[in-house]
């Protein structure tokens, strides 16, 4: 036997084991001059949720205890506590005359403040680093909440919320955190279950200066070219939704370079199969407007414009994320939804 069919038989189990090896995430790899445009973040494990529940615990002493009802109390990626109450009996109605009065005697200006000694305190655990405490709005009383945590009676509800930038990152909203979080106090001032409802992001480390210049040909190089069509439902049954319905495929032609409106650096945010992780990648949005044809069907509503958005690697010009396939309807125009 030949020396290289002997090699080629000792690679064979190799090569049979990594075709068996599961897809795994992508790596979040720094560039050869350091540069980190990807950022892999993994789901919160069961251990480190229940650890933050406890320390809620260990800083708000006092009885009834708190009540662990599970990992779903902790955010996924971002770890801090979304909801958590006391063991106290669920009570429907109201409350006796006496919580209630020792309720009702607490004014707005002794919630603002147990609000706010609240958030200091536990400002970490809820995902609000405490410098930016003040950027928060508090209300007593007249708000909407949506959450389902079933607050005592006889209490005080309390809401803080507000955006909050995260910091080095000022040039992309999708990073900043929308907070708002709902307190129950009783009479004495002690709290008794919060609920958020904010959406709040990890810290991530991300370099946000891309190897490719907005004006370098190769970022529009594999977006240049790219046939383009809409869709055009059929409109035979009108109470269907839209993207369910039998549609038929509207030519737009081919991207031209004055087709491109807008190249400007963005944050994709992508979540990984199962929610096992999600990824932080720093690309292009690459924005391109299309004109209707003149003689399309249905005819073309205000500017007569599709919208499509690309993303695209900042450092190599290939195509992170293909747009969605606009919808022109016959009974209402939703070409324009979505532009930039």
């Amino acid at each position: 036997m030949t020396r290289p069919a002997v090699a080629l038989l000792l690679a064979l189990p190799t090569l049979a084991a990594c075709s068996r090896t599961p897809a795994r995430a992508p790596t979040a790899t720094s560039k050869p001059d350091g540069r980190r445009h990807v950022v892999i973040v993994r789901v919160v494990t069961t251990g480190a949720r229940r650890a933050t529940f406890d320390e809620l615990a260990r800083r708000n002493p006092g009885s009834p205890s708190w009540v662990w009802e599970g990992p779903e109390q902790v955010d996924d990626f971002a770890g801090h506590l979304r909801r958590a109450r006391r063991d106290l009996p669920r009570r429907p109605g109201r409350g006796t005359p006496e919580e209630e009065a020792r309720a009702a005697a607490l004014s707005v200006e002794a919630l603002d403040a147990l609000m706010t000694g609240f958030l200091q305190a536990n400002g970490d655990l809820l995902g609000i680093p405490t410098r930016e405490l003040p950027k928060l709005q508090i209300d007593v009383d007249d708000f909407h909440h949506h959450g389902a945590l079933q607050f005592e009676p006889a209490s005080r509800r309390v809401r803080a919320h507000g955006t909050i930038p995260m910091r080095g990152f000022l040039a992309f909203p999708e990073l900043a955190s929308h907070v708002s979080i709902v307190a129950a106090f009783d009479g004495d001032g002690r709290v008794l279950g919060f609920e958020q409802e904010s959406e709040i992001h990890p810290r991530i480390n991300l370099t946000v200066d891309p190897l490719l210049g907005p004006d370098d040909p190769r970022v529009l190089a594999k977006v240049i070219g790219r046939r383009l069509f809409a869709l055009v439902p059929s409109g035979k049954a009108p109470d269907e939704p839209t993207r369910t319905r039998a549609s038929t495929r509207l030519e737009l032609g081919k991207v031209l370079a004055e087709d491109v409106r807008a190249v400007r650096p963005d944050i994709h945010i992508a979540a990984g199969p199962l929610g096992s992780y999600r990824s932080y990648r720093l690309v292009y949005r690459v924005d391109v407007a299309k004109a209707r044809p003149p003689t399309s069907f249905p005819s073309p509503g205000p500017g007569g414009f599709f919208f499509f958005t690309w993303r695209v690697d900042p450092d190599t010009g290939d195509v992170v994320e293909d747009p969605q396939v606009p919808i022109a309807s016959a009974d209402r125009d939703e070409s324009d939804e979505g532009a930039p």
